[in-house]
């Protein structure tokens, strides 16, 4: 159960990005361009077999996941689930590749079960989730014994993760 403070400041951020979810990749776009495309794509030959993206947003990563993985990804923003839906299926009328499975969820609660996926992955969340360890032993919980935890992150945590 998230405390009073804590449900407050998620709720803000998903506020926030609900708002921003029409222009998130416009307002990006220069980032982008000058570097996050190849650091993604690099990034992603870490990841593999059964995925999930926290944080999928307007699906920044969708393009450079191996063929051959299983990807769920979720977001606390039902705009940025939206858009992403939107801009993948319209753009290009064949829906993700590979198929991906979306869900509406919080890093910091995870409805997944313990131990399932191979690949946690992560780009540029934790500067947005209020309580960024919180968000972490949870995918430590849903990755399974020897699998891998792949971010791409701009902030460090000083807090130890127990």
């Amino acid at each position: 159960m998230l405390s009073s403070k804590l449900a407050r400041d998620t709720l803000a951020a998903k506020k926030r990005y609900d708002r921003w979810a029409g222009v998130f990749d416009f307002l990006e776009q220069a980032f982008e361009l000058l570097a996050f495309h190849r650091w993604r794509r690099r990034l992603l030959t870490y990841a593999g077999g059964n995925i999930c993206e926290m944080g999928i947003g307007t699906g920044r990563n969708v393009a450079y996941y191996p063929a051959d993985s299983k990807v769920m990804g979720f977001d606390i923003s039902n705009g940025m689930l939206h858009r992403l839906r939107r801009k993948h299926i319209v753009n290009d009328n064949s829906g993700l590749k590979p198929a991906v499975e979306l869900a509406f969820m919080d890093a910091q609660y995870l409805a997944l079960r313990d131990n399932y996926f191979d690949t946690m992955l992560a780009t540029f969340i934790f500067c947005t989730v209020p309580d960024p360890v919180l968000a972490l032993k949870e995918a430590r919980r849903v990755c399974k014994p020897g699998g891998r935890l792949v971010l791409m992150e701009h902030v460090r945590i000083n807090t130890p993760i127990a």
